[in-house]
């Protein structure tokens, strides 16, 4: 009986040790630093590759904001014209009505604007990255 648990026990034990090597080896295969130092060409070549991956999708996230600025700006008009509107048939002061419909549509501008700059920004400082890393994949070549 005990020498069963024991066998039992032990065969945990050794499942256990087993694994936990197996998944730290690949851990450490697949970790940046590793690569970097063991398979540096590979490393550089997919760090490249990701690098211009994500200007890729950036510059397609910017476009959609700078449309979105387009919109905004080309209905601004319209919008408050409807918050006037609306006012008006309730019965509300409709120049308040209208400064706030001016300053919400600023705002909302104002907003994309500085998304807009957050995603040049991004991008700037990934393209210089991506330089940085195309020279280490010529170092390595």
């Amino acid at each position: 009986m005990i020498k069963d648990t024991l066998k039992e026990w032990s065969f945990l034990i050794v499942a256990v040790v087993i694994l936990t090597v197996s998944v730290t080896s690949y851990k450490i295969w697949h970790s940046d630093t590793f690569q970097e130092k063991y398979n540096p060409k590979e490393y550089w070549t997919e760090r490249v590759r990701s690098l211009e991956a994500y200007i890729k999708n950036q510059k397609v996230f910017l476009e959609h904001e700078r449309m979105e600025l387009m919109k905004k700006q080309m209905t601004m008009p319209i919008d408050v014209a409807q918050a006037v509107n609306l006012a008006n048939t309730s019965g509300d002061d409709s120049s308040d009505t209208r400064k706030t419909a001016i300053e919400i549509a600023q705002d909302k501008i104002k907003g994309t604007k500085e998304v807009i700059k957050i995603l040049e920004k991004g991008i700037a400082d990934t393209k210089k990255e991506l330089g940085k890393a195309k020279q280490e994949l010529l170092k390595h070549q």
